[in-house]
């Protein structure tokens, strides 16, 4: 079994990428290749049986500074099995990208400027020590 960095709600790259265009037309140093609303990291324990599940977000504000670019979101529409773990994630937010010092993990300390509301699909997951993505638990254990 895989160890696992985190786990989230990832998001299609290049569907994240137009929106955040639709707010600044260039990005800082680094785009985050997996757009993702973190929501444990180095999980304790890890509800297999929901990875793959679908999860809606909608986005409520943008945040920019010298350091990190993020969609603050709030979660609409999700498993109830993921509730608790949900209503924990004190700052939700996709990193869009960070400068060449930034840490995605400071995007929750953006202040964020209210846009209009648009909703996005994602899928919960887990990011494997080997760097990608798994939504099922097969992919875990190869």
């Amino acid at each position: 079994m895989k160890k696992i960095q985190y786990i989230g709600c990832f998001f299609d790259y290049e569907l994240i990428q137009k929106l955040a265009k639709a707010q600044r037309e260039s990005r800082l140093f680094r785009t985050i290749t997996s757009p993702h609303v973190t929501i444990w990291y180095h999980p304790k324990t890890v509800p297999y049986d929901m990875l793959g599940s679908s999860i809606t977000v909608e986005c409520i504000g943008y945040g920019c500074d010298s350091e990190n670019e993020a969609f603050e979101v709030k979660f609409k529409d999700y498993p109830e099995a993921l509730h608790t773990l949900l209503e924990k994630v004190e700052t939700p937010h996709i990193t869009l990208s960070v400068s060449k010092n930034g840490k995605p993990v400071n995007s929750n300390k953006l202040v964020f400027q209210s846009i209009t509301p648009f909703t996005i699909q994602g899928v919960f997951g887990a990011m494997g020590n080997d760097g990608f993505v798994h939504t099922d638990k097969q992919s875990l254990c190869d």
